[in-house]
C-alpha cells in the first residue's frame, strides 16, 4: 500500500511485476515502451486504445454479447 497521492505511474513497475499475469489498464495510461517490455516479459495486459493509436490487428478473438466488451483483438 502507497499514500493515496502516490501515482499509478510511480508505481508500476512494483505492482506490474508478474509474468504469465493479465493486467487491466485504464485509457489514461499509455506507455508504448513499457508495454513492449511487458510483452517482452510475458506480462500480459487489457486496455483501452486511444482513438488515434496506430496499431496493427493481429486477430480477432470471439467476445460474449452483454458484457461490455466491444472487440477481442491482439494487437501491435
Amino acid at each position: 500500500m502507497t499514500p493515496a497521492r502516490a501515482h499509478d505511474r510511480t508505481q508500476l513497475d512494483t505492482l506490474v511485476d508478474k509474468p504469465g499475469t493479465t493486467y487491466v489498464f485504464d485509457r489514461g495510461f499509455v506507455d508504448c515502451a513499457k508495454f513492449d517490455a511487458f510483452c517482452e516479459r510475458q506480462i500480459f495486459f487489457i486496455t483501452r486504445v486511444k482513438k488515434k493509436a496506430a496499431i496493427r490487428y493481429l486477430f480477432d478473438s470471439p467476445v460474449h454479447e452483454g458484457n461490455g466488451i466491444k472487440m477481442g483483438t491482439k494487437i501491435k
